[in-house]
C-alpha cells in the first residue's frame, strides 16, 4: 500500500514454531512478539486493561494494542492513553522496534529481553540512552 517493504513480522495471535520462523526469516523478515497484550479477558475495562499492562511492564517491553473503528477496540485505545500518560510520568520513552533493537545491539545497560523474544508493536525503553 505504501509502496515500502517492511522487514518485520508480528505472527498473528503470536503464533509461531519453527516453520514459520524459518519462512519468515527466508523471507527477510525479523520475527517480533510481545510482551505484553492490552486486551486480555481478565481486564475487561480500559482502567483494568492499562493496569494489567503497568503491573507487567519492564525497560525494552512492547505493548501490543490494538485500534480501529469496531467498538470492541474503544477500550483499547482508551487503555493506550492511560497506559501512555503513566509510562510518561514514569520517565518511559516511547521508540520504535527499529529503534529499539538498535538500542539493544548497542548494548545498552538495560536488561533487554532474549533475541528470541523480541515482542512487536511499542517498545518502550527507561533509562541511559547507549549513544
Amino acid at each position: 500500500m505504501s509502496g515500502k517493504r517492511t522487514h518485520l513480522f508480528r505472527p498473528p495471535r503470536g503464533l509461531i514454531d519453527a516453520t514459520v520462523f524459518t519462512i519468515a526469516a527466508e523471507q527477510g523478515y525479523q520475527t517480533i512478539l510481545w510482551t505484553v497484550c492490552a486486551d486480555h479477558h481478565d481486564a475487561p475495562t480500559p482502567e483494568d486493561m492499562a493496569q494489567r499492562v503497568l503491573q507487567r511492564l519492564r525497560p525494552g517491553a512492547i505493548i501490543l494494542a490494538h485500534d480501529g473503528r469496531s467498538p470492541a477496540r474503544a477500550k483499547d485505545v482508551t487503555a493506550t492513553r492511560l497506559i501512555i500518560a503513566e509510562l510518561a510520568e514514569r520517565g518511559y520513552r516511547f521508540v520504535t522496534v527499529p529503534e529499539l533493537l538498535k538500542i539493544a545491539a548497542a548494548g545498552s545497560a538495560n536488561t533487554f529481553p532474549p533475541k528470541w523474544w523480541l515482542p512487536a508493536a511499542t517498545w518502550l525503553h527507561s533509562g541511559a540512552d547507549p549513544r
